[in-house]
């Protein structure tokens, strides 16, 4: 079993190249449930990258996994706070706290350990790239909220259980100015390829 740290990484890291912890995932899946354990894996283009074990408890996450740390694999077992916050419409949504600085967070990303955001001292990958790539990122991470298939070229999905439809509308118009900002991107791509005789991979492109 591929622990974290066990490949995909490349050239200067980013906090896009880390595996990411959602709470917002995992409680819409029913993981946080005390009691419940399980999995998780990440993979790219099909193939698996890293796998996490978690066992979920009252008012904590414990991780359990390995870290390659100069050729050799270290167990880890590490426990993550859990707070309930209460909403303004009712019910409670759940964030992390993070095990370095003990600040709120809803995403967790690993390497070593699994921390926040200002824990890693990374930045995004958006933040170098085109208007298009950070419209996709963008778009991406409306989808996650919206719990639909990630992915920009796949269909929209429905309301999300609980969410307003004001929110949902919002959510949802966002959505497509960032996919149509990041498609018409990729088809000025496509047309640059297409001009260089690059068929081929402009129909990977799209």
């Amino acid at each position: 079993m591929g622990g974290i740290g066990s490949g995909r990484h490349s050239g200067r890291p980013t906090l896009d190249s880390r595996f990411r912890l959602d709470v917002r995932w995992m409680h819409r899946e029913g993981r946080l449930r005390p009691g419940s354990a399980g999995t998780l894996r990440w993979s790219c283009r099909g193939a698996e990258t890293g796998s996490i074990r978690y066992q979920a408890e009252p008012g904590r996450l414990v991780l359990l996994y390995k870290v390659r740390n100069e050729g050799a694999w270290r167990e880890h077992s590490d426990p993550v706070t859990i707070e309930w916050l209460p909403c303004h419409f009712g019910g409670h949504r759940p964030l992390f706290h993070c095990p370095r600085c003990g600040s709120r967070t809803g995403v967790l990303y690993g390497g070593e350990v699994f921390v926040c955001r200002h824990c890693t001292g990374l930045s995004y990958q958006s933040q170098r790239e085109s208007a298009g790539g950070r419209a996709q990122l963008r778009a991406e991470i409306l989808r996650e909220r919206l719990g639909w298939i990630p992915g920009v070229l796949e269909f929209e999905g429905g309301k999300p259980k609980g969410m307003h439809w004001r929110t949902y509308e919002r959510l949802t118009v966002q959505h497509r100015a960032c996919a149509g900002i990041a498609l018409a991107e990729w088809d000025q791509w496509a047309l640059k390829l297409r001009a260089a005789g690059l068929d081929d991979e402009a129909d990977r492109l799209l």
